[in-house]
């Protein structure tokens, strides 16, 4: 009766002992997954991360790229017509004083051209482009002083206007822009203020190419 007793207590034993060890061995298992989970989770975000980060590199490096390739562009412009840190000269002095002063071999030319005028928002560039503003020759549109014309007169050309001679710039401008509407025998002159440049609308008038 005694052994049979203990027979019993010793299986009972067992079976609790055999119970902790499953209970402890499930618990171990889920703990183990829910690590194997939370690392997956991990590598995951970390393999977006990188890929985020890859591609707003490429962008970066593409953006560079493209950056690297107009500041060529513009370099060579510069080279070419020596225009791109220094501007050619300005004068303070009247249209009448130059045209008076012009050195030996230099002639005014005169002709009758179709006038209009233009703003920097006519360049199909929204403002925050980084071309906004920027002239063929590559130096960026002044009031008073930038004007465009056909290809028959080269960058750098100075010409005189009578019809602005009362202006601050005494009526002297200088090509540094193109324009696909320009034709020859069309002069386009930069005014900041678009009620002006309505208000000129397009006019024939005297303009005088200064030949240097």
């Amino acid at each position: 009766m005694y052994e049979t007793k203990l027979a019993k207590c010793v299986l009972l034993a067992a079976v609790f002992v055999l119970m902790a060890s499953n209970v402890i061995t499930i618990r171990t298992v889920i703990k183990l997954r829910n690590m194997e989970k939370a690392a997956a989770e991990a590598i995951a975000a970390e393999s977006g991360a990188a890929e985020k980060y890859r591609l707003m590199y490429e962008k970066l490096r593409k953006e560079n790229s493209e950056l690297k390739a107009r500041v060529e562009e513009l370099e060579k412009y510069a080279e070419k017509w020596n225009i791109f840190e220094e501007r050619h000269e300005k004068t303070s002095r009247g249209a009448t004083d130059i045209i008076h002063s012009l050195k030996p071999g230099v002639k005014l030319v005169l002709k009758r051209m179709r006038v209009t005028a233009y703003t920097e928002f006519e360049c199909d560039k929204d403002p925050d482009h980084p071309q906004f503003g920027i002239t063929n020759s590559g130096n960026k549109v002044e009031a008073w002083y930038t004007a465009a014309a056909g290809p028959e007169i080269p960058f750098g050309t100075r010409i005189y206007i009578p019809y602005f001679k009362d202006c601050e710039n005494g009526g002297i401008f200088v090509v540094e822009d193109r324009g696909g509407a320009i034709k020859n025998n069309c002069i386009d002159i930069y005014i900041p203020n678009q009620r002006t440049v309505d208000e000129f609308g397009c006019k024939w008038l005297d303009v005088y190419i200064i030949e240097e």
